[in-house]
Parts: structure tokens; sequence; C-alpha cells
């Protein structure tokens, strides 16, 4: 008898695991971005299991059921319980950080992220996040491509083949993020 597959890990666990091991995005792992990125990996997970549904200008509710992930589960609390609605964009940047700090307390706890500490110019602290030892590999699918290579060339033109409405809101939301904003005075 064969034992039953495993879990599927979440989305957003395995974009943030794919982000830290990715040389390109290492200097990258900005929190913003990779906070998009995870909002926008929560999203799609509801995409995929058929709770919600997106367009490019809103984000409908289909099922309300708990999700098996407490992250995921979280973001549809949020999407149930909000007093007005958004597009995928306005989510993506609204949910980014506590998606992203949820997803690292998951692994964290999991034992596959450990905390870095270290200086900068032997002065400044700098707190960081590195993977510990082994992390499981997962088969890329295309939702998990789709969202690196929009943290990995948000300015760049998205692969034909994306037409996703919250890959492209991640795209734009990081691309964004890129600009400083310059005030006078």
């Amino acid at each position: 008898m064969t034992p039953p597959p495993a879990p599927r890990s979440p989305l957003p666990a395995r974009l943030l695991l794919a982000a830290h091991e990715d040389p390109r995005l290492r200097s990258r792992t900005f929190r913003t971005e990779l906070g998009f990125g995870a909002a926008g990996a929560a999203l799609l997970e509801l995409v995929l299991e058929g709770r919600i549904s997106v367009s490019h200008d809103e984000v409908v509710v289909r099922g309300a059921g708990r999700c098996t992930d407490p992250v995921v589960d979280l973001v549809l609390g949020r999407l149930l319980f909000a007093e007005r609605g958004r597009g995928p964009r306005g989510w993506i940047e609204r949910l980014g950080p506590e998606v992203l700090e949820g997803t690292r307390d998951q692994l964290l706890a999991q034992g596959l992220l450990m905390p870095v500490r270290r200086r900068v110019l032997g002065l400044f602290p700098v707190h960081g996040y590195a993977l510990a030892g082994a992390v499981p590999r997962h088969p890329p699918d295309a939702a998990l491509t789709w969202l690196l290579d929009a943290l990995r060339r948000p300015a760049g033109p998205p692969r034909p083949e994306c037409t996703d409405p919250v890959v492209l809101a991640v795209r734009a939301a990081t691309e964004a993020a890129a600009f400083p904003l310059a005030c006078s005075g």
C-alpha cells in the first residue's frame, strides 16, 4: 500500500523559501517587496482553492470555510470582514507586512528559517533571515514561477502566458515600491 502524498506547503511559505534561495533576490529581499509577494501568494492560494475570484479591480469571496494554513485563513478573514472592497493591488499592499510576518513566524517555528544578526561596517546591527539546513524541495509550479518573476524584475514585461490579475498586481506594487518618494520642501 502506498502512503498518501505529503501535504503541499502553502504558496506563501514556498515563495519565501524560494526567495531566500535565489541569489538574484537575496539582495532584494526587502520587507516591502517580499511582503507584496507573500500577500499575492496567499491570494493565489485562495484562488486555487476556489475560495475567492479575482479580477483586475475586485476580489470576491466565494467560500468562507476555514483554510488549513493559518496565514491564508487570516487573509480570508480579512477579506470577509472588510468594511470596503479593494482590488488585488490594494489587498496586496494592505496585507503584505502581516502575511510576511505570519509566514516567517511559521517557517521559524518549523525550523526552515533562522534569524541572522550581523553588523554592517562593524557598527550597524542588521537583522535578517537565512535558510536553516535542508529545505524541502517542491516541483515549481506556474504560480510560484510568475510571482518570483514579478519580484525579480517588476519593471520588465510579464511573461506572455501570465495574465493572472494577482500576479500583475504584485508586479505593479513591487514596481511602485522601487521608486523612492520625492518631496520638495
